[in-house]
């Protein structure tokens, strides 16, 4: 099956070159320290990543409205830039798991987390990986496309109904957002990366004409890769430009 990797741009790609930087396969198994990670327990000189999904909708539109979610994240990873003595820097990358409860997605959710070892960094990339899974999609959001009935001169009528969406990515993904900032990262200490995910935001520039001529299938208006596919590609072009992401340490972080 090919992947359709959503991808928002990430730091120092282009032109932008180190002086003295060089590939580092540290932490592509990470050893023994991903258990230890994912259950939030920093292992001797790790700090823990964690990951944070917040699909909470800036606003309910008139048109279409969700009502519920989910998300079947199945893989963590992190790519830095490590900043050594002398300024020497190593690209890196480390991984972790998805802690089953990491499901729902509406409001915010735990992923769940990456160690990473202590040190100076910049440039982050965070990336989340998911695959359609036997109880569901990558990511499916249930909700409600309110009708506007217009009379025969095309005037708004007030007759509106409710006609259900059901919208899913039913493909392997991957979402990726950048944090450019430099941090040192403390062993022992705890740091939250919030992906930034707005349901409203992923319908952004489907208008009501074109929700009107979907196609339904029993009164339900599917939105995938085989189903309404002119909506289904303007659902992965909002997915690629809106994510962003959040990095700070934990106790840094309001209602941490």
């Amino acid at each position: 099956m090919k992947q359709v990797k959503l991808i928002l741009a990430a730091a120092l790609a282009g032109g932008m070159m180190f002086t003295g930087c060089k590939k580092s396969d540290m932490g592509l198994s990470n050893g023994g320290v991903q258990s230890d990670a994912t259950r939030g327990i920093p292992s001797s000189g790790m700090a823990n990543i964690k990951y944070m999904i917040d699909a909470t909708p800036s606003s309910q539109g008139d048109m279409l409205q969700w009502t519920s979610g989910s998300m079947a994240a199945t893989r963590l990873t992190l790519d830095a830039v490590k900043i050594n003595p002398k300024w020497d820097m190593n690209f890196v990358n480390y991984s972790g798991q998805v802690q089953p409860s990491g499901n729902d997605l509406y409001g915010k959710i735990e992923l769940g987390s990456v160690a990473m070892p202590e040190g100076k960094y910049t440039a982050f990339t965070f990336s989340v990986f998911g695959e359609p899974v036997a109880s569901g999609s990558a990511i499916m959001l249930d909700g409600w496309f309110t009708t506007v009935r217009r009379s025969a001169q095309g005037e708004p009528g007030n007759n509106a109904t409710k006609v259900p969406v059901k919208m899913t990515i039913d493909m392997p993904m991957h979402l990726s957002a950048a944090w450019k900032d430099t941090m040192q990262v403390v062993s022992g200490n705890y740091y939250t990366a919030t992906m930034h995910l707005d349901p409203l935001l992923m319908t952004e520039g489907i208008t009501q004409s074109m929700m009107n001529d979907a196609e339904r299938k029993d009164g339900i208006i599917y939105i995938s890769s085989s189903a309404n596919r002119v909506l289904f590609k303007q659902v992965l072009f909002n997915l690629n430009r809106q994510v962003k992401v959040t990095f700070a340490r934990k106790d840094m972080l309001q209602g941490s």
